[in-house]
This record gives C-alpha cells, structure tokens and sequence, in this order.
C-alpha cells in the first residue's frame, strides 16, 4: 500500500468515529478559517462595506424580533378567557 491510501483510511476511520458535536465543531473551525482568510483578501473599502451590510442586517433582525414579539403580546391579549372560573 502506498501512504495515500494509508492516510485516506485512517482519515475514514477517523471520520467514522465523531459524534455530531465534533463534527460541528470541525465545521466551525473550517469556516471560521475560512473566514478569516477572505477577510484577509480584502480592501479597507471591501471591510467597510461588508461591516455596513451586517449592521444594516443586524438592525433589520432587531426590527422583525421585535415585531415578532409585538405580535405574540398581542395575541396574547386577544386570547379568549376560557381557563376563568365563573363563580356564582
């Protein structure tokens, strides 16, 4: 056997063996390596843009939780009282 298939079915048993919790752990790392490299590539202007879009994006899940949670007080309030006991 060569390594190649050597490394290839160690990293298969390896691979074989995480749980769900390793395995978005590794995904994690992946991505924020990943991340980190793209962040790197680009300009100061490229930065500013994409920091603005998260802001904006920031603000925008802000607004619609906020409105979620308007929404579901609402309702609640609106709720018939069927659980009131009537007392005589």
């Amino acid at each position: 056997m060569d390594k190649n298939e050597v490394v290839l079915e160690i990293a298969n048993d390896i691979l074989n063996s995480l749980n769900i919790g390793q395995i978005v752990n590794v995904l994690r790392d992946h991505s924020l390596n990943q991340a980190n490299a793209y962040y790197d590539g680009l300009s100061d202007e490229q930065r500013s843009e994409i920091e603005e879009k998260i802001l904006e994006n920031r603000k925008k899940a802000e607004a619609a939780q906020k409105e979620a949670e308007e929404a579901a007080s609402q309702k609640e309030e609106e709720k018939p009282a069927e659980d009131l006991e009537v007392v005589s």
